[in-house]
Parts: structure tokens; C-alpha cells; sequence
């Protein structure tokens, strides 16, 4: 149990490359950023649907976003990845009907303008989503410049090129870089912007990690550990009440830990019996993480522990623990370490990024879509 502070197969390219971006629109507190009343969105290209601290963000730029996405997921050659909700095909189709209908059935045409008129007038759930990503991307990138970080093209090819890989090998596809993109339905123009913007993000976290040990990430930062855990449900209405249940908890673990120096169970054997996460099956292993991944008490106890000890009670807000250190990080092999780091990154973007958007001004003159949906049902 890790105390952190904590679209379909169509889009496999994408999430393997951007897993935050494409989950922004979803982001905790996202819909919850400083917006104002939201107004109809109609009018010219330039007319600004939203900003990010002052930037603009226009419908030219929001329409382009939308139809490149939406048609470049219908030209995928393999049909698993193409794009069966359709939701921009559904507005299209439902535009063609209108004026079919006004025109008595003669045929009739749909303009790329008209199409974009009708989309902003009905508003589907995905143009709010489309906004959204895009209001979390600049806060991102200004941030970046702030900060005076930048993804250079080097790294941008590497991560497009791991993305690829990664996709080549979960869904067994066969060709070059070029007919795997082809294969998901992604553009390189497509991609290349959003690989950045993730790029950024993953740079921006990394820096608050370390910021928190004042230096780069070393072997002194990273554990392997183990924990009993007896939980305590703490009474929100009673702090006295709680304070009970955490004194006896601590009475239940301090036998627990006579148990295991008199020989009459094990660390594991305990664990088995008395965790209630993942944990209880893996003889307590909490496998390896990083310094501040865990909550402050848990964090600091670990780290200060020499390996194969275990500690004396340690309190947090989940109850009492035995904590043993069972690898030290100097023990761990690169790749170990690499992917654990990964994985504490990708796990604090989405965080980091409601943070950024909660700091800045941003207005949003998109309405969001009700509970329940909204807008064009899927074609």
C-alpha cells in the first residue's frame, strides 16, 4: 500500500506518448478552474474562447485541434484504431440533416466553416475537452518558460520514438515508424506538439522532486521496503474518539513487534494477518519507491532506517507501522531506479498540473457539459 500525495485502444500511440495530456479534461478540480460565466462562443476565427493568464486562446485554433484529431483517428488503416464514437462525424451528420430537411431532400453541401459554426453553437462535450487540454497545455508551457526549462528536439525524437516502440510492441504491429503511425491513425504533425508539452510537464515534476532533496535524484533517494500496517479509521466528528483507536492500534502493533523479535511469527507472517492493501500478499513488500513518495512520518522514518532493521512504531495518518528497509538504493540496478522515477512522475503530472491551473488566471468561455452528457450523442 503506497501512501502517495497522490481515450480507447484508438488512441494507443498518444497515451503511450502523453498519458497526462490525454487525461487532463478528467484532471481532479480541473472543471473547478477560475472561469467566467460562460458566453456563446461564436464569431470569427480569432474570437478568444479562452485565455491562460492573459494568452488567448482562439477558435481557430481550438476548431483546428478538434477536426485534425477526430480526422486523423478516422484514417487509421487498421479499423481496431479508428475512431467508432465519432463525435465530430455525429455534428457533421446531424448539420447535413438540418439542411436536407430545409431544402426539402435536395443535396446538399457542409462547409469546413459551417461545420465549425455548428460545433461551437451546439457545443458537444468534446469541444469543452478540447479546451480544457488546451488551457492545460499553456499553463504547462508557460510555467516552462518561467522556469527556463525547454525540450530540446533531441529529446522530443527519442520520446516520439519510444512512444512508437511501445505501441509496436503492445498491439503487435508490424512496419516502420512511419506505417505504425499510419496503422493508429496519428500524424507526426499531430504528435510532435503534444510529446513536447508532456516533455515539459515530466521536466517541471522532476524538478519539484528534487527540489525537496535539494540536489539531482541519487542512490540515497530511492528504497526498497517492507510494512505492517495496523489501519485506523479516524472519527472526522470525534478526536477524541480517534485518538483511542490510534492508542489502540499502537498497543496492537507494539505486540506484534514482540511477536516478531521473540521468534513466534514473521515480518511476513504478520503482514499476511494484519494489512488490508496489496500488501498482505506480498509479505508486506511495498516493492521500491522514492524519498517523498510516501507521507511525511512513513517518509522519514524509512530513509533513516539501516536495511534488514525493523523500526520501532511509526505513526501517519493511516495508522501504526513496523517499517524494514529490505533493499537500500545503492542496491538497486539503473533501470530499477529509471522506472520507478517514471512512474513517481507520471503519478504527480495530473496533480501538478491542477495545481498550475488553479495559480493561474484563466478564463473559460466554453460551457461545461452537464452531468450526464450533453451535446451530440455518438455517430
Amino acid at each position: 500500500m503506497k501512501f502517495d500525495k497522490q481515450r480507447t485502444a484508438a488512441r494507443a500511440l498518444s497515451l503511450a506518448a502523453v498519458p497526462v495530456l490525454a487525461g487532463i479534461a478528467a484532471a481532479p478540480g480541473f472543471a473547478q478552474a477560475p472561469r467566467k460565466t460562460a458566453m456563446p462562443a461564436v464569431g470569427s476565427a480569432s474570437t478568444v474562447v479562452a485565455s491562460v493568464n492573459g494568452e488567448a486562446i482562439t477558435r481557430a485554433q481550438i476548431a483546428d485541434e478538434l477536426l485534425r484529431q477526430q480526422t486523423t483517428k478516422l484514417s487509421a488503416t487498421n479499423p481496431i484504431f479508428q475512431d467508432h464514437n465519432r463525435l465530430v462525424a455525429g455534428v457533421v451528420g446531424t448539420l447535413a440533416l438540418k439542411k436536407m430537411a430545409a431544402s426539402g431532400g435536395q443535396p446538399v453541401t457542409v462547409s469546413r466553416s459551417e461545420v465549425v459554426d455548428y460545433l461551437f453553437k451546439d457545443n458537444p462535450p468534446i469541444l469543452y475537452q478540447v479546451v480544457q487540454q488546451a488551457i492545460g497545455e499553456r499553463v504547462i508551457q508557460q510555467e516552462a518558460k518561467r522556469q527556463g526549462i525547454t525540450a530540446t528536439d533531441a529529446d522530443i525524437a527519442a520520446q516520439m520514438k519510444k512512444a512508437i516502440d511501445n505501441a509496436r510492441a503492445q498491439y503487435h504491429l508490424q512496419g516502420t515508424d512511419t506505417d505504425i503511425l499510419k496503422q493508429i491513425g496519428v500524424s507526426d504533425s499531430y504528435l510532435r506538439p503534444h510529446v513536447r508539452t508532456q516533455l515539459l510537464l515530466e521536466k517541471l515534476v522532476r524538478r519539484d522532486l528534487e527540489s525537496k532533496t535539494g540536489k539531482p535524484f541519487g542512490d540515497g533517494d530511492y528504497i526498497a521496503a517492507s510494512h505492517i500496517l495496523i489501519q485506523v479509521q479516524p472519527d472526522p466528528t470525534n478526536p477524541m474518539e480517534t485518538e483511542k483507536r490510534f492508542a489502540e492500534a499502537k498497543t496492537k502493533i507494539q505486540a506484534i513487534a514482540e511477536e516478531i523479535r521473540s521468534g513466534r511469527t514473521t515480518f511476513e507472517k504478520a503482514a499476511e494477518a494484519n494489512n488490508t492493501d496489496a500488501t498482505k500478499f506480498k509479505g508486506g513488500s511495498l516493492g521500491i519507491f522514492t524519498r517523498g513518495q510516501m507521507v511525511a512520518d512513513f517518509d522519514k522514518a524509512v530513509f533513516a532506517l539501516p536495511k534488514g532493521k525493523i523500526s520501532d512504531p511509526v505513526r501517519s495518518p493511516f495508522g501504526w507501522h513496523l517499517i524494514r528497509v529490505d533493499k537500500l538504493g545503492s542496491e538497486l540496478t539503473g533501470p530499477e531506479k529509471a522506472q520507478i522515477l517514471n512512474q513517481t512522475i507520471q503519478q504527480r503530472s495530473n496533480t501538478k498540473v491542477t495545481e498550475l491551473i488553479k495559480k493561474a488566471k484563466v478564463v473559460n468561455n466554453i460551457k461545461a457539459p452537464s452531468q450526464g452528457g450533453g451535446g451530440m450523442m455518438p455517430g
